[in-house]
């Protein structure tokens, strides 16, 4: 298998003193992204308690790690990566990962139908890791497109979201609210088990803050079950799984 990691990834790795030579498969390259297989872990009692594990919508697709991972969890993963490059190695590493059951969109999510201006202006060191030997090459990446942005509802209304869902887990750097809103009807239909970033990069970025989204949920009927230090956060429904 290879994996396109980036140098975040990777420095995380390096932190934890992991030789990257030596992993074997998705369960380990997931634990190298910040609390990602404890969120995970926290997440699975609640996905068992409802007694189904059908579909995950997943958001950011990011570079295909918790995709990859969530697909051996789920009978179905729907991954949304609106960055272009961050899609491209998303898309490889799924093909590469033989996985048919991780369903991906190059768009972005949000609570209406327009295009949105992305931009990007760094540097990145990109891991190629084959037949387990590392290499890293430089690669400015310098890019302004337009990407479409489309709400779940929306996007279950077209049939493209084949089975019910059970989770919908979110990092998307702050923009969860307007996601949230834009898939009232699916979770409204599924109630299924939510998980959001709470690190406060709603208040970095834009106008609505953690309380916002908090209060959204809590009005849908759901209830706060974990909270993982200010980090991420778990809701359940409060009334019986439809």
């Amino acid at each position: 298998m290879e994996l396109m990691l980036n140098d975040t990834t990777l420095n995380r790795a390096l932190a934890r003193g992991i030789d990257l030579t030596k992993c074997e498969g998705p369960p380990l390259f997931l634990r190298l992204t910040l609390g990602g297989l404890n969120l995970v872990d926290a997440i699975m009692p609640y996905i068992k308690e409802r007694g189904s594990s059908k579909g995950v919508i997943q958001a950011g697709g990011c570079l295909g790690i918790f995709p990859i991972y969530l697909s051996k969890l789920f009978d179905a993963v729907y991954t949304f990566e609106p960055e272009q490059t961050n899609f491209i190695h998303l898309v490889n590493n799924v093909r590469n990962c033989a996985d048919p059951k991780v369903f991906t969109h190059n768009i972005a999510l949000g609570d209406r139908t327009h295009e949105v201006l992305l931009s990007t202006n760094r540097k990145r060191d990109f891991i190629d890791i084959s037949k387990w030997r590392i290499g890293i090459r430089k690669k400015a990446v310098v890019t302004n497109y337009r990407v479409l942005m489309q709400p779940l509802d929306q996007i279950m209304a077209t049939g493209k979201l084949y089975t019910p869902i059970d989770l919908i887990l979110l990092d998307t750097e702050g923009y969860e609210l307007p996601i949230l809103r834009g898939a009232f009807e699916l979770i409204k239909r599924d109630r299924p088990i939510i998980a959001i970033e709470t690190n406060g990069c709603c208040e970095a970025y834009y106008t609505w803050t953690r309380a916002d989204t908090h209060n959204f949920l809590i009005q849908l009927g759901y209830i706060k079950v974990v909270d993982m230090g200010g980090q991420n956060a778990i809701y359940k429904h409060h009334g019986e799984t439809p």
